[in-house]
């Protein structure tokens, strides 16, 4: 992870942009940039300010960008400081240690058998996708937390079902899934599937019916 300023910013060439309009130096001069570079094997040649890797710091992370911010913008007014980095500096950072690592799907990343696949799954280089009917993928974990990244695709909103150890997931469901155990996906973003489970060998099963869907990575929390 890497702030900076984007003064110096060279062009940003991408495939494809999920979130927002592409983006150009022009359009953000001026602004405070946080630049967080997924595969975290290059950095832009920005003006650096400083540089963390991974995890933790979450408190020093905060306060440099409120700091670069006022610097940007003298007088500026800002919310209060994240209930989360507060609660970090008085209790410590939960520990990842044991925790089921990043799993990614596709031929790129993926590691044979840390995910099953049923049903028509298309493979591709970062993601998984259906390509016909109904389908499911199966993960095995030990975590308190899942989030998936995952991508409706060409046929608009989808939804995938949410299932715990075999059953329909019920208060350690996260906060993108409903009571009914479904989680609605309406665009290319990060899905919270399980939150606050125990932990142990759990079973983490995604019911999908919407050919085009494509899933990328699981990611997860103690």
């Amino acid at each position: 992870m890497t702030i900076g300023v984007t003064e110096q910013l060279p062009p940003i060439t991408v495939d494809r942009w999920v979130n927002s309009p592409p983006l150009t130096p022009d359009h953000l001069h001026g602004r405070v940039v946080l630049i967080d570079i997924w595969e975290y094997t290059c950095v832009t040649d920005g003006r650096l300010v400083d540089r963390w890797v991974g995890e933790g710091a979450y408190e020093q992370v905060e306060s440099e960008i409120r700091r670069l911010l006022g610097i940007r913008t003298p007088g500026i007014e800002l919310p209060p400081v994240s209930g989360e980095t507060t609660e970090f500096a008085a209790t410590g950072e939960p520990s990842y240690l044991g925790i089921t690592p990043e799993t990614y799907l596709g031929t790129d990343r993926g590691v044979p058998g840390s995910y099953a696949a049923a049903g028509d799954w298309r493979s591709e280089g970062d993601h998984v996708e259906l390509a016909s009917g109904g389908g499911e993928l199966g993960l095995p974990f030990d975590a308190g937390e899942v989030n998936l990244v995952v991508d409706p695709g060409p046929a608009g909103p989808a939804s995938v079902q949410v299932l715990l150890d075999g059953n329909p997931i019920g208060p350690e469901r996260g906060a993108d899934v409903g009571p009914d155990g479904v989680a609605p996906i309406d665009r290319a973003r990060m899905i919270r599937l399980v939150a606050g489970a125990s932990r142990g060998d759990r079973l983490l099963t995604i019911v999908a019916d919407q050919p085009g869907l494509r899933a990328y990575v699981f990611t997860f929390g103690p």
